[in-house]
């Protein structure tokens, strides 16, 4: 089990890599992403709601006091679809 959450995670982490204007870095053990999102040029407060308006992401701004306030947090649990 725990290589198929190190899978989900990697490629989640991927993922958002290759979206512009994120960077993500490996969580180290969480199920948790926080990506920093500065790069979009969209605050993180305004990027979580489109996300969940546009996308039906559920995503949490992250909290000022956390390393990157600059992004949000996202839960990399799900089991990945393939399209």
């Amino acid at each position: 089990m725990v290589a198929e959450f190190r899978r989900r995670r990697d490629a989640f982490c991927a993922g958002l890599n290759g979206l512009p204007g994120f960077r993500c870095a490996l969580p180290g053990g969480a199920f948790y992403a926080f990506p920093n999102v500065q790069g979009t040029g969209i605050g993180s407060k305004e990027l979580a709601g489109r996300l969940l308006q546009e996308a039906g992401s559920p995503v949490w701004m992250a909290a000022p006091s956390a390393p990157m306030a600059t992004g949000i947090s996202v839960s990399a649990t799900s089991t990945p679809t393939r399209t």
